[in-house]
This record gives C-alpha cells, sequence and structure tokens, in this order.
C-alpha cells in the first residue's frame, strides 16, 4: 500500500528533507500542496502581503490586525549647534510683526556652528538636511534663548522647505 507523503499524519511527519543541506538563513517555504523549499523569504511569502512592487527600502510592519503591511523606511536626522559655546548677533528685523519672510535670517556659517547626528537616508551640509526620497515627514526643533537687548525684543523661528 503507497501512502503519499502529503497524507501521513503530521505527528508521524519527519523534519522536512532537506534541512541537512539548506543554506544559512533560508527558511522551509510550504507551496500549499504538501512540499516547498529552502530558500530565502520573499515578501510575497507572509500572509497578507502581495509583494513590494519592486521598490527597495521598504519594511515589513504590523497592521494591528494580527497581519502584515509594507511602509517605506523612515528618513530621520537630527541638526543642533555644537555645545553652543559661541553667541552670535543677527541683526534685528525691520518688520516687528515677524510675518514677512525676508525679515528671517538664516544661521549659516561662522558663528552658527551646526553639526548633525543620527542621519538616517538624511545628508547634512553645512546649514541644512537634505532628504533623498519624497514623502511626509515631521519636522520639529526646540531652543532656548538666554539673551535679548531689551523685554520687548522678539524672536520666531521658521523652517525653509525648499
Amino acid at each position: 500500500m503507497t501512502i503519499e507523503h502529503k497524507n501521513i499524519p503530521d505527528a508521524e511527519r519527519h523534519e522536512p528533507k532537506g534541512i541537512s543541506t539548506a543554506a544559512a538563513n533560508t527558511m522551509y517555504i510550504a507551496n500549499g500542496l504538501g512540499s516547498g523549499a529552502f530558500r530565502k523569504v520573499a515578501s510575497t511569502d507572509i500572509e497578507g502581503l502581495s509583494g513590494d512592487g519592486g521598490v527597495a527600502e521598504q519594511l515589513i510592519v504590523t497592521n494591528g490586525n494580527n497581519g502584515f503591511t509594507l511602509a517605506p523606511r523612515s528618513q530621520i536626522g537630527e541638526m543642533y549647534f555644537a555645545n553652543n559655546g559661541n553667541a552670535f548677533a543677527i541683526t534685528a528685523a525691520a518688520d516687528t510683526t515677524l510675518t514677512t519672510g525676508s525679515q528671517y535670517t538664516l544661521f549659516t556659517g561662522t558663528g552658527a556652528p551646526w553639526i548633525s547626528q543620527n542621519l538616517e537616508g538624511i545628508t547634512f551640509s553645512t546649514d541644512r538636511l537634505t532628504v533623498s526620497k519624497t514623502g511626509v515627514y515631521s519636522i520639529s526643533m526646540w531652543g532656548v534663548v538666554t539673551g535679548f537687548p531689551s523685554n520687548t525684543a522678539k524672536i520666531a523661528f521658521r523652517y525653509r522647505k525648499k
């Protein structure tokens, strides 16, 4: 009497054939027909994913419903003043409402010693961070100002997105 391997009860089965010669970092991927092969896992092997569409830098993340989805890899970067040891002066704006874009000064060069850290997919150059991919980004800032010429002085910060 011949019994097809796929019909043997699970309790009586052995390790998948080929496990002793399987390449490192491969998994047994079942084909749903009682067979399979050892190979690298592809996004299409994970339930809930239909593939990465040939797009690189995608991460597999949980979808909150016991499944998975693909998300673009994050781009992160920080830029800040190094030790804030050198004070530098900024000319007061003529428009004290600070609503005119021309009233703002770009912190750059001597006196504004920017440095960067935690760059992931972002490059830093002198006074700016440059992202390499289009997308939606969150930009945040915090700062401490320690001196004003008077108690009526105003200060404002703006991001310049190009």
